[in-house]
């Protein structure tokens, strides 16, 4: 609506970057597939990837993803936990509400993309969030 091109979430388009972090990466990884999508979109009236709300909606589906739940609602105490050290983090309970510690469920998303993008990044992403 704003004239704006949303390549996608801003932890997707972080996470291509750290992984391919040149020009040619970020062209193959981001600009080449939303162009893809768009002419697709514009052929047979569908994205080709699904598509996700716009605004923070979308970015709490692209995390909810991204943590391997479908609980949007519970996605910035995923991203609190992955502010966190792992050693912390892992004892405390899982946002999916299974009742286990983090340690016990899904630790291995979270200890990953703490890994990927830093503790630093999922700190802005939950003060975003908030």
């Amino acid at each position: 609506s704003d004239g704006g091109l949303c390549l996608g979430s801003p932890t997707r388009v972080f996470l291509a970057l750290k992984r391919h972090p040149s020009l040619l990466g970020f062209i193959e990884t981001c600009i080449i597939p939303y162009l893809y999508g768009r002419s697709y979109f514009e052929r047979h009236g569908t994205m080709p990837f699904g598509e996700l709300d716009h605004g923070l909606n979308g970015i709490r589906q692209d995390l909810a993803l991204l943590f391997g739940t479908t609980r949007t609602d519970r996605v910035t105490e995923f991203a609190r936990l992955t502010a966190l050290k792992k050693r912390h983090a892992n004892k405390e309970r899982c946002p999916c509400e299974s009742g286990k510690r983090l340690g016990h469920c899904h630790h291995g998303r979270v200890n990953k993309l703490r890994e990927q993008l830093g503790r630093g990044w999922f700190g802005h992403v939950r003060s975003t969030l908030s």
